[in-house]
């Protein structure tokens, strides 16, 4: 079993979670956080110490240190960032929209890649109050829905950024105007 010093309980639990999508054999792990600029991992004989610039890098090293434990024993490894901030949009209104488990999944790997943001770009897959039509039959997200995937992002110090898309799109929806038919 993997033991980790140094971290969080949220870091920790964010750990535990990311253990299902890599392998670490049975070793001590010393995390520090550091103002240098890249991330770091040094050891040898099960005992490795890791740091790291940025709380969302932390992740990103936790897949590097894996990575490297599969070439062998010792590791040296240090990785400059070459972007301060790295996101990544998901287009929910052209193709199928995430819903919150694959949204979930989604910044569980993106975590482990060392990216900062999560976004999704929607037009029209949300919902609103007093608008039974809007994101219709498109996997519209409610208000609770994009706040916990808001929360599930800051378990892994990761910004989530709902791109909503008005102004230049809002005409493709108010272009029918909703009739009700009587019976």
């Amino acid at each position: 079993m993997v033991t980790f010093t140094g971290l969080s309980p949220k870091q920790a639990q964010a750990i535990e979670v990311l253990k299902s999508h890599i392998s670490l054999p049975d070793v001590e792990v010393a995390v520090a956080q550091s103002d240098q600029t890249s991330i770091s991992i040094i050891g040898q004989g099960g005992h490795y110490q890791l740091t790291y610039r940025k709380p969302h890098q932390l992740y990103r090293a936790l897949s590097l240190l894996a990575t490297a434990l599969v070439e062998g024993d010792k590791v040296e490894v240090e990785e400059q960032a070459a972007y301060e901030e790295l996101a990544y949009m998901a287009d929910c209104s052209r193709n199928a929209v995430l819903n919150v488990a694959s949204a979930k999944q989604m910044i569980e790997v993106l975590a482990l890649m060392g990216y900062s943001t999560f976004e999704l770009y929607m037009e029209d897959p949300y919902q609103i109050e007093g608008q039974p039509y809007f994101g219709y039959f498109r996997g519209a997200y409610s208000a609770e829905e994009l706040q916990e995937i808001e929360a599930y992002a800051q378990q892994f110090d990761m910004t989530f950024v709902p791109c909503i898309q008005t102004l230049a799109h809002l005409s493709a929806f108010v272009k029918w105007g909703v009739k009700e038919v009587q019976e």
